[in-house]
C-alpha cells in the first residue's frame, strides 16, 4: 500500500490551484501529499452537519496511506461564507 505524510484539506476554488500546487511543490509535499477539496473546507470542518463527512476522509488518509501532517488551507473571499 501506499503511503505519504501530508494531507491537505483545501477549499474546491480552482483559483487557489496553482499558487497552492507551487506552494506545495517549494515544501517538497508534491507526491507525499493526499488532497481533499470541498467548498469552504474550513466551514466543512467546524459546521457539525458535515464534519463527519471531512473526519471519515481524514480518517481514511491516516489509516491507509499513513498521513501524519495536516494542512489546512483557507482563503479570503471563499463564496462558501457567502449568501
Amino acid at each position: 500500500m501506499s503511503k505519504c505524510k501530508h494531507l491537505a484539506i483545501r477549499c474546491m476554488d480552482f483559483r487557489l490551484s496553482k499558487k497552492l500546487f507551487r506552494w506545495m511543490a517549494k515544501r517538497g509535499y508534491i507526491g507525499d501529499c493526499d488532497e481533499l477539496s470541498y467548498a469552504g473546507a474550513s466551514k466543512k470542518i467546524v459546521n457539525s452537519e458535515s464534519r463527519s463527512v471531512v473526519l471519515a476522509d481524514l480518517e481514511l488518509a491516516v489509516h491507509k496511506h499513513g498521513v501524519c501532517h495536516i494542512i489546512l488551507v483557507h482563503h479570503s473571499h471563499c463564496g462558501a461564507y457567502q449568501k
